[in-house]
């Protein structure tokens, strides 16, 4: 899965990864240590197609949550919000379904964990995808060091009336999960029908990365 990021990352987009290991040509940062889940889509050979991961916000730097504005979200930071990141597939099968599959795998799991808020950044190409899913910008753009410029987001996983509002493919599990109205409420109260913000913030992020193979990963 690290060289799959490998893959992605370095040798098709480009990119400048800090913590990339071009000798062993993977990527791997602390976040795979302690993530909430992996999952990983794969073809029928076995190979792994995409990627996706999920960890527990109160996990995060503080530095990394501030990046994300999680502040306006204190009383659910604690084991009640999530950041989604590392979401990727591969460049001949964009355009199926495996990247909403994933999207909804990770969404269920980090729902029925207890997650009520997840949060991710995303380049502008990707902006459209995301918020059709139902999240949303309330801060300004940032710059991530390995990405560029970036549009933080959010999402009220809890948020039913807005999920089917945007018609979210996530608004079909409404009837499978149990209801968190006071999740439900406090989003209202912090995330108004805002447009997306167009300045930006520079705000620094360092990386820590790490060097062993992680065994947290699940088939989606």
């Amino acid at each position: 899965m690290f060289r799959f990021r490998y893959r992605i990352y370095v040798e098709e987009m480009h990119r400048q990864q800090s913590c990339a290991d071009h000798e062993r040509k993977h990527i791997r940062d602390y976040h795979d240590e302690d993530a909430l889940s992996i999952l990983a889509g794969f073809d029928q050979a076995g190979q792994i197609v995409g990627t996706v991961r999920a960890n527990w916000a109160n996990d995060l730097t503080q530095e990394d949550q501030l990046f994300y504005g999680m502040h306006a979200f204190l009383p659910y930071v604690n084991r009640r919000a999530t950041l989604t990141s590392r979401f990727m597939v591969e460049q001949s099968i964009r355009g199926t379904s495996l990247a909403l599959r994933l999207a909804i795998a990770i969404f269920e799991l980090g729902y029925r964990a207890g997650s009520r808020f997840d949060f991710i950044d995303c380049n502008d190409h990707l902006v459209s995808f995301f918020m059709s899913l139902g999240y949303r910008q309330i801060i300004p753009d940032a710059i991530h060091p390995d990405y560029g410029r970036v549009h933080p987001m959010v999402l009220s996983v809890a948020g039913w009336n807005y999920l089917e509002k945007m018609r979210s493919p996530f608004a079909a599990l409404k009837d499978t999960l149990p209801h968190d109205s006071n999740a439900e409420e406090f989003a209202s109260s912090v995330l108004p029908d805002v447009p997306a913000y167009e300045s930006i913030v520079q705000i620094p992020r360092s990386r820590r990365c790490a060097n062993s193979d992680s065994r947290n990963i699940a088939r989606a």
